[in-house]
């Protein structure tokens, strides 16, 4: 469970018998800020936001630590291979780590719009979804994306790789497959 209380975050463990906090982070936001809560594929949790927010969790610490990035508009989300760390977020803007987020390197998109979903696949594939429905795929971890071809073009809002050969592409209109090409 992840509670936003103005003057910080919570993360309490998800157990009705328990209210462990399990981690806590200070914002210095004032008033609310979006918020979203995701785990790499190595297994570090990181919550990302508006004005330029990334957090990790240090579990040892059991609490997040603020990473400098150096964008400061908002970021959705954030994925990534066995090497590396992609945030993104609005107008295409993504961002690369390969030290667990002390230097950021500025990843080309060729999108403009913002950037709503990730997943990565077996083959450490990384794959991004956009506002406009667009699919952006990454053979490099992250280094750079291109668009693939698509049947149909709709807002999409979270991606999942479906074998080796398709994704799920999930938006306000529904579910759709599409195989890679």
């Amino acid at each position: 469970l992840l509670l936003d209380q103005k003057d910080g975050i919570r993360l309490l463990k998800v157990d009705p018998s328990s209210s462990n906090l399990l981690a806590q982070a200070q914002t210095r936001a004032k008033g609310d800020i979006g918020l979203a809560m995701s785990r790499n594929p190595g297994g570090n949790v990181y919550i990302t936001g508006e004005q330029g927010l990334v957090l990790k969790l240090d579990p040892a610490a059991g609490r997040f630590r603020a990473l400098e990035t150096p964008y400061r508009g908002t970021y959705f989300g954030v994925t990534g291979g066995n090497n590396a760390v992609v945030v993104f977020g609005l107008r295409g803007n993504a961002y690369r780590s390969v030290d667990g987020g002390q230097n950021w390197q500025k990843v080309h998109t060729a999108v403009e719009e913002g950037l709503t979903g990730a997943a990565v696949d077996g083959k450490d594939r990384l794959f991004l979804v956009s506002q406009s429905g667009r699919l952006l795929v990454s053979d490099d971890g992250g280094q750079s994306f291109a668009p693939r071809k698509l049947d149909s073009v709709t807002p999409a809002s979270a991606v999942l790789p479906v074998g080796d050969r398709a994704v799920a592409i999930a938006g306000a209109r529904g579910v759709r497959t599409q195989l890679l090409q």
